[in-house]
This record gives structure tokens, sequence and C-alpha cells, in this order.
């Protein structure tokens, strides 16, 4: 085989196709939102944060200057009376989990006081939706908001109401 052929054939033939990695964590993530948007209780809002993924190296050096940073959870709630929960999705696969700028944004928003909480599967992060209280794993009715909204009041006001010396 002659240098000219070989390099032909080489760039024509690259040889087997590299499978692109799977995001399991992406099907857990939106199974979780469609199951608990529903049952979360009224002005809780979900947002999911996007990360990961190919980026050219433009591109990262871009959201870098614009203050992007790793380790934020995927999703995030925000809810009444100035109230913010991460939620972290991971998966039971072999290496899913958190990485060193993950452990420290959880221990950011854990010593000023926020919610952080991961879960595995979808029925782990509707648990952690109830243990916070957005949602009463039913669909929304007035009095589990009211109930919510009177025990979320008592809790801020308890929480920076001047101490007594």
């Amino acid at each position: 085989m002659n240098q000219a052929f070989r390099r032909a054939w080489v760039k024509s033939n690259p040889g087997p196709k590299k499978k692109k990695p799977r995001r399991i964590e992406d099907g857990v993530q939106s199974r979780l939102l469609k199951e608990a948007t529903p049952l979360l209780l009224p002005d809780i809002h979900v947002y999911a944060i996007p990360n990961g993924g190919f980026r050219l190296f433009s591109e990262a050096v871009r959201l870098k200057a614009t203050g992007v940073k790793g380790g934020i959870t995927d999703l995030v709630f925000i809810v009444p009376l100035g109230g913010t929960a991460w939620l972290e999705t991971k998966t039971t696969a072999p290496g899913s989990s958190l990485g060193d700028d993950q452990e420290g944004f959880r221990n950011i928003c854990l010593r000023l006081g926020h919610r952080w909480g991961m879960y595995h599967t979808v029925e782990e992060g509707l648990a952690q939706l109830r243990a916070w209280g957005f949602s009463s794993g039913e669909p929304y009715n007035s009095k589990n908001w009211d109930d919510y909204y009177t025990g979320a009041v008592d809790e801020l006001l308890d929480r920076y109401r001047p101490k007594s010396a």
C-alpha cells in the first residue's frame, strides 16, 4: 500500500464510532419533574440549571468570564418568603457521585441555611420534596397550602426575630 492511498483510506475509514455518553441523569430528572410538578404547592417554582455537556473552548471561556461556576445543583426551587432549595440528581450507576465542586456547593448551601438535597430515583426525589414541605404527595388543594404557608411564616419569624437579652 503506498502512502497516498493509506492516508486516503484512513481518512475515509476512521474506524468504529465512539458511543456518545448516555445522560441517564437527564431521564431521571425529567421523570421527577413530570411527576412532581402537579403535586407542588402554589408559589413553589422549580427551575433546571443547565450544566455539563460538550462546549467549545471559546464558549467555556466566555461562560467562566460571565460567572458560571461548576458544582451547582441540577434543580433550584424558589419558595415563598425568600427561601431556596437546591436538588442534585445522581443515579445509582458506578461513578455517579458528588464531585469536589458539588460537595463545596453543598457545604456552602448548608452553612448558609439553604435546603440542599440529592436523589437517585424519582421516588427519592418526591420523598425529598415532601420532607421539605413542598408537596403533600397529593395534587394541590387549598388546605395543604394554608398549612404550609402558615408554618413557613412561623418558621421564618422564629428564625429572624431578634433574640431577647
